[in-house]
């Protein structure tokens, strides 16, 4: 495990902690987790499963090593796609059940999203708007860290992951390398912080996933997101400043 899996083991933990269950309070008469019986009546009332449900089953493990062992070679997109098709090649689902479930206006909403962070970072219009915000922040080195961090945050949610970093890599190592900064420390922080997109139906496909079950709103899981961005940005820079600058000496 490299550091940047450690300060993502980190952060997730006391963010998921300290703010998710009073943003999503468990609903009032619900099942309380591990009562006695509750999981065995349902498995019980639930019966064997059907041959259908087994073969969905077989596709979803197909998938899942697909994904894991054939995702260079074909695509991890191609793999979806054909999963999804021969749910269909084998009857397991009608369209007409497709038509009715399906948030079709969450994947136009998330395509658009795609077409907004590469139209940004094509057009360079996300590396103009981070070299315009940060060197209003002078050469203090925890605030240009702090500020690197919220960039790189607010752009995550607005982009792709790996176009936020592609993006915000260059301007930190340049930002870093003018400022007396370790450019590895800027980068790893940059790099981690891509992975802060908690905010938007739009900023990653389990939100949007999420937010088509119908469970959350898009006020429930911008305040969960707002919150979790800010303990983590916190836990990010604390981790820069005091563990891979003093101990790491970066």
């Amino acid at each position: 495990m490299d550091e940047d899996e450690h300060t993502h083991c980190a952060c997730s933990p006391p963010r998921g902690g300290l703010h998710s269950p009073q943003t999503f309070p468990p609903r009032s008469g619900g099942y309380r987790a591990g009562s006695k019986g509750t999981y065995g009546r349902e498995v019980r009332r639930m019966g064997k499963p059907a041959t259908e449900e087994k073969a969905v089953f077989v596709i979803y493990v197909l998938t899942i090593l697909a994904w894991i062992f054939l995702s260079d070679a074909i695509g991890v997109a191609v793999i979806a796609l054909m999963a999804a098709l021969s749910l269909f090649f084998l009857r397991l689902v009608e369209w007409e059940d497709v038509e009715k479930r399906v948030q079709w206006g969450i994947i136009l909403l998330y395509g658009g999203a795609l077409t907004l962070g590469n139209a940004m970072e094509t057009t360079n219009a996300a590396g103009w708007l981070a070299t315009k915000i940060i060197p209003i922040f002078g050469e203090n080195e925890v605030v240009l860290l702090a500020v690197l961090i919220l960039t790189t945050f607010i752009l995550t949610n607005i982009m792709s992951n790996t176009a936020a970093v592609a993006v915000m890599l260059p301007i930190s190592f340049g930002i870093a390398t003018q400022a007396g900064i370790s450019p590895v420390l800027s980068s790893m922080a940059v790099a981690i912080a891509g992975g802060g997109a908690f905010m938007f139906v739009i900023a990653t496909p389990g939100a949007a996933i999420a937010y088509s079950s119908g469970y959350i709103t898009q006020k429930q899981l911008a305040k969960a997101g707002f919150l979790a961005s800010i303990i983590c940005m916190f836990i990010i820079l604390l981790t820069a400043v005091f563990y891979w600058k003093l101990v790491l000496g970066l």
